[in-house]
């Protein structure tokens, strides 16, 4: 009796140090709201709390995106801070150290836009505000002209990505549909494929990123009939934010 009393104590000693030893640090992004990728898994938007118990040394691999910018990737390694509470845990546990360093308080990020105009929530609007054609989803366009671009299978690819995301959003699928226009995006940056994730930003709820998605059309040569479009859409998302 008295040795598995030893052994749960002992446990329960470990547990604490093991909790002890876990370090966070805020994920922030300039700018706010970029998809946050830890290891190639989405794990929210900035400002985001990264909190682990890794040992000293251990690496994350971090992705950002957000429409309109360029991707940010790179790491956070855990040995930026010396953890006074970690050493002497490691003293009383023998524990050799294992957590000595701790991470910084926060990771501050600077998004580079990914065109030569200002995009974003920040973007400037075109006035004036056009009554809108309606607040469906853009049809598919000519494609992308003569001169510089991406060649004819990148646009290909776009314009079949984008149309799965036009059948995930009329099914509802809101999230799935917004996937594939930023894929549509990657392919091929073009004016019609933001608005789409802007409309399905807009249909869950996420309106900060939504607004994100319409300031991106303006950096992106859109028609004249799209520039009304999201001059509505916007006017509508600002509305409900209020």
């Amino acid at each position: 009796m008295r040795l598995t009393g030893v052994r749960q104590a002992g446990m329960v000693l470990f547990a604490a140090h093991l909790a002890a030893c876990s370090s966070t640090t805020v994920i922030r992004s300039n700018p706010s709201g970029a998809r946050v990728y830890l290891n190639g898994e989405a794990v929210g938007t900035t400002p985001y709390a990264m909190t682990d118990s890794k040992t000293v040394g251990s690496a994350t691999s971090l992705r950002l995106e957000y429409p309109g910018y360029q991707t940010y990737q790179g790491t956070i390694t855990r040995n930026e801070e010396f953890d006074v509470g970690a050493c002497i845990g490691g003293v009383f546990l023998l524990v050799p150290f294992l957590w000595i360093y701790k991470y910084k308080a926060e990771h501050a990020y600077e998004l580079q836009p990914g065109g030569g105009a200002p995009v974003g929530p920040t973007a400037p609007m075109v006035p004036p505000i056009v009554p809108p054609g309606g607040p469906g989803l853009v049809p598919p366009g000519p494609g992308p002209g003569p001169g510089p671009g991406p060649g004819p299978s990148a646009a290909a690819q776009a314009e079949a990505v984008n149309e799965e995301g036009k059948g995930l959003f009329r099914n509802k699928d809101y999230a799935a549909a917004a996937a594939r226009f930023r894929r549509a995006i990657e392919l091929s940056a073009e004016a019609r494929f933001y608005y789409n994730l802007c409309a399905a930003l807009d249909a869950q709820g996420d309106l900060d990123n939504a607004l994100a998605a319409c300031g991106a059309v303006y950096a992106h040569g859109p028609s004249d009939d799209l520039k009304a479009k999201t001059d509505e859409r916007v006017k509508q998302i600002r509305a409900r934010k209020k």
